[in-house]
């Protein structure tokens, strides 16, 4: 509990600087920070946190490790090609689940982060970042 206390504040807290900072470089700094923190800490989480990792996520990293054919993976597996691709893609590097979560977050948080820059003159990047932490992380 403590691990997602602190991932949340300092993504806000973060997200609040970097919304006030005067420099692009600041800007670009803090940016990188907070796609990180979240994608970092999706990483390091134990699989036994909640029900899509054993759920889902585990069996498709076996069966793509298992197949070394891409189109025999979506051929057996149940889920989208888009996913089931970065999870074939993954596993021609390495086996660890914990990359996997990584890249799936710092894809997720980059799209988000990009999102919520995009309507920064029009709503608070901070009030976003808060409302999507709370709601995918609790």
């Amino acid at each position: 509990m403590l691990g997602y206390i602190i991932c949340f504040t300092l993504t806000i807290f973060l997200t609040f600087l970097a919304q006030k900072s005067n420099s692009k470089k600041q800007f670009v700094f803090f940016s990188i920070l907070i796609i990180l923190i979240p994608s970092i800490f999706a990483g390091i989480r134990s699989i036994n946190v909640g029900s899509d990792v054993v759920g889902y996520l585990k069996g498709d990293l076996n069966k793509a490790l298992w197949y070394n054919d891409f189109g025999k993976l979506i051929k057996y597996a149940n889920e989208e090609v888009g996913f089931l691709g970065l999870i074939y893609l993954t596993t021609r590097f390495t086996e660890n689940i914990h990359v996997l979560m990584f890249i799936i977050e710092l894809i997720i948080m980059f799209y988000f982060y990009r999102f919520i820059c995009a309507k920064k003159d029009k709503l608070s990047m901070t009030l976003l970042m808060t409302i999507y932490m709370f709601m995918c992380y609790s």
